[in-house]
């Protein structure tokens, strides 16, 4: 079973990866009818460094960010066992 790590993925990419993690739980495992995550929706935002003329405000060139304190929402997903 791999471990969900933290990764710069979109909300949706983060769904499909929760929905591949539970699926394979099931399919792996007869005994297990759901497999339920909830996780943090954390954001990041680039920090202006243009006061050092450096340019880290476009999304390709950003390297240096700062993390928003508090998440906002969680991103969940819930798969089941067809009955």
């Amino acid at each position: 079973m791999g471990v969900f790590l933290e990764t710069s993925l979109t909300p949706s990419e983060k769904q499909a990866t929760l929905y591949k993690m539970a699926s394979d739980i099931i399919r792996k495992n007869p005994s297990v009818s759901s497999v339920s995550y909830k996780l943090p929706n954390k954001h990041y935002i680039p920090v202006d460094l243009s006061y050092m003329n450096l340019d880290n405000l476009k999304p390709g060139d950003a390297e240096v960010f700062c993390p928003v304190a508090a998440p906002s929402g969680y991103i969940t997903a819930t798969v089941s066992r067809a009955t």
